[in-house]
């Protein structure tokens, strides 16, 4: 390992521990309002909305981050993006999904992470769109990764995927043995991948239920990541076959943005989820 990567790796792991003092020594602070991307613009044809959903504790992140998103909702000008904050992914849940399985998981969930992956499955099952991680987002135009016959966009992490995938499985799939990603997610309205993840969040929900975990991001991983996400797709190709669905490469084929240049102040509102251990993650 090299010296600049032993560095940034140092550097990356202070800024997780403490978001407020790397933010002032890099002028990342005060933090400020992200509300003025969150635009609508017309509906195109297609399988797949033309809208980016996104969420955090709330609108207030760094200088550079914001910085970022503007200039990505510049290049991205024919989609609507929308923001959800706590309260309002909260509101959606209750309002779309509060009498269903999966609203009990939700509202017993101990971590924002773990919320946000059943608020992100469950809100493209209904609408349709594309959801973002608020620190991620690829380098040029949305609609460069879809076509209007599209009725889901899936791409991989580079990391390994600890499941063992079949033959039959694997002849259906551009990288057999990586996860699948969920920090970006693209989506027509009620397709049966999404409705086969959430039915398998609540299937293990009963085994999570209560029980205190060592390594919670690992647990969450698990249990509604991209762990779950790569396990349940591996279970709908062996149903379904590889046709209902476009592959695009590790990364997005390489635009992906992994971490948002100052997108790490806005643990300065919340700290990350890494930083706890030896908890439940959902009562």
């Amino acid at each position: 390992m090299n010296l600049s990567r032993i560095i940034r790796g140092a550097q990356y792991r202070i800024s997780i521990r403490q978001p407020k003092l790397m933010g002032g020594l890099l002028r990342e602070l005060p933090l400020r309002s992200a509300k003025h991307i969150y635009t609508e613009t017309q509906n195109l044809e297609g399988m797949i909305p033309n809208t980016v959903y996104q969420t955090w504790v709330s609108d207030l992140l760094g200088r550079s981050h914001v910085k970022e998103l503007e200039k990505f909702r510049a290049i991205t000008e024919d989609f609507s993006f929308y923001f959800f904050d706590e309260v309002e992914m909260d509101r959606y849940m209750r309002d779309f999904y509060g009498h269903q399985p999966i609203y009990e998981v939700y509202r017993n969930s101990h971590f924002g992470p773990l919320k946000t992956d059943i608020w992100r499955y469950c809100l493209l099952f209904e609408r349709g769109g594309v959801y973002y991680d608020i620190n991620k987002m690829v380098n040029g135009r949305i609609s460069d990764l879809m076509k209007p016959s599209d009725a889901a966009v899936l791409s991989f992490e580079r990391n390994i995927s600890p499941f063992p995938c079949s033959p039959r499985v694997g002849s259906h799939l551009q990288y057999p043995d990586k996860l699948v990603s969920n920090w970006e997610l693209i989506f027509k309205k009620g397709h049966s991948l999404l409705e086969l993840v959430i039915n398998g969040i609540v299937e293990k929900y009963p085994a999570y239920r209560g029980k205190r975990f060592r390594n919670v991001k690992r647990a969450i991983l698990q249990l509604s990541g991209p762990h779950h996400l790569t396990e349940t797709l591996y279970k709908f190709i062996d149903i379904h076959g590889g046709g209902m669905f476009t592959q695009a490469g590790i990364a997005f084929n390489g635009r992906g943005i992994g971490d948002v240049k100052g997108s790490f102040v806005r643990y300065a509102s919340k700290l990350s989820y890494s930083m706890v251990s030896n908890s439940v993650v959902v009562d």
